[in-house]
């Protein structure tokens, strides 16, 4: 978050180590721009409750699943619920590679960003930057 110029905002947890959804919404202002849940333990955070804030508020949710990999909330996996999920995949998550990660996503703007980002060549052979300057997501100046 720090690289790209955010300000991180803890928030309280309840009993399962997962955000509070009450204490959250406590804590948004007018700079709040997405909620990041972390499930935790193998367990999912209150992804209706957060869902709604983030609604209430037109705010991002992207997902932190590393430490629930294969955990699901109400029929639905965790990471594919929010605006994006990511997992980690170091040596003492879940699921391991030595090192790297994951992003999934529904939201082919974030999509394009994430290629970009990644895959410069795969954002090129794709078009992709001239989709995303003709979006307004990137600029040439």
């Amino acid at each position: 978050m720090v690289a790209v110029g955010a300000v991180p905002i803890l928030a309280e947890v309840d009993d399962s180590l997962t955000l509070d959804p009450k204490d959250i919404e406590a804590r948004i202002t007018p700079y709040t721009k997405a909620i990041l849940p972390v499930h935790m333990r193998g367990l999912s955070c209150k992804m209706d409750e957060l869902v709604a804030v983030a609604h209430k508020h037109d705010l991002k949710v992207l997902e932190d699943s590393a430490q629930a990999d294969g955990a699901s909330y109400k029929g639905r996996r965790v990471g594919s619920i929010g605006d994006a999920g990511a997992f980690s995949l170091q040596f003492n998550k879940i699921l391991t590679s030595g090192e790297g990660g994951m992003l999934i996503t529904s939201d082919q703007t974030v999509y394009e960003r994430a290629l970009m980002y990644h895959d410069v060549v795969g954002g090129q052979r794709n078009d992709i930057p001239r989709i995303a300057s003709c979006r307004g997501l990137i600029s040439h100046a």
